[in-house]
């Protein structure tokens, strides 16, 4: 896969997860069920700031790529490899 179609994985699941975590059902989230239960789950290793937290760092580092800081492959090894 190509970096920027990885990227876009990540952050859409990192953007599920903050909004199932400050919602209480699908429905409420504009998600479908199994999305909203899956992300749901996700959220319990993570506190609502720590998501909004990944999520800038995953818009800046696409930036900072797209501006000649760095490859975006790299830049998403460095992001995955820093998750704990």
């Amino acid at each position: 896969s190509e970096p920027e179609e990885l990227h876009g994985l990540i952050f859409w699941q990192l953007k599920t997860m903050l909004i199932a975590s400050t919602t209480n059902s699908a429905d409420e989230a504009g998600l479908k069920p199994f999305v909203y239960s899956k992300a749901k789950r996700l959220t319990q290793n993570y506190s609502p700031e720590e998501l909004r937290a990944l999520s800038h760092n995953m818009i800046a580092l696409y930036h900072e790529s797209r501006m000649g800081g760095g490859g975006l492959e790299i830049s998403l090894e460095k992001f995955l490899l820093g998750i704990q």
